[in-house]
């Protein structure tokens, strides 16, 4: 009993963080869930969640520039996405940025990392600690930036 009361206090909590999040500008669509504590770094009306996104214990978001996570979006523990980053070609360093895209139904599986300027497409899967630098196309299992097979979703 006292632990599925933890539970549900636990989930008021991490639901609060959208709360926030809308206050401060973030576009958040219905049913979204949060299953822990996330951070998002930047400016907050630059992300758009859409609706039945779950994002999980850890995660971070930088969206300096646009952050979309469209419909049914997954992000597993301790993903991270960056919109900005060092242009390591400039003396001395200065950030640039792009957006980051993630289509309808995809999961960015543990400790996943997603640099800017990356649209990952629909129904693709990225594999836990991978590292994604450039567009992922749809209907497929990444590990980084290799397709590993393509996935034949049926929906319901």
């Amino acid at each position: 009993m006292l632990y599925k009361n933890y539970e549900k206090i636990s989930m008021f909590f991490y639901q609060l963080q959208f709360l926030k999040l809308k206050i401060l500008g973030a576009s958040i669509g219905k049913k979204s869930k949060a299953f822990g504590w996330f951070k998002v770094l930047g400016d907050p009306k630059n992300l758009i969640i859409g609706n039945n996104v779950k994002i999980n214990e850890g995660v971070f978001i930088n969206c300096r520039d646009k952050v979309i996570l469209e419909d049914f979006v997954t992000l597993s523990s301790f993903a991270k996405i960056y919109s900005t980053q060092l242009d390591y070609k400039k003396f001395p360093r200065i950030h640039v940025k792009a957006p980051v895209i993630i289509k309808k139904n995809a999961w960015i599986a543990s400790d996943c990392l997603v640099l800017m300027g990356v649209t990952i497409g629909e129904n693709s899967v990225i594999g836990a600690r991978s590292l994604v630098s450039k567009d992922v196309e749809s209907d497929a299992l990444y590990i980084g930036d290799k397709v590993v097979k393509k996935l034949n979703i049926k929906y319901d």
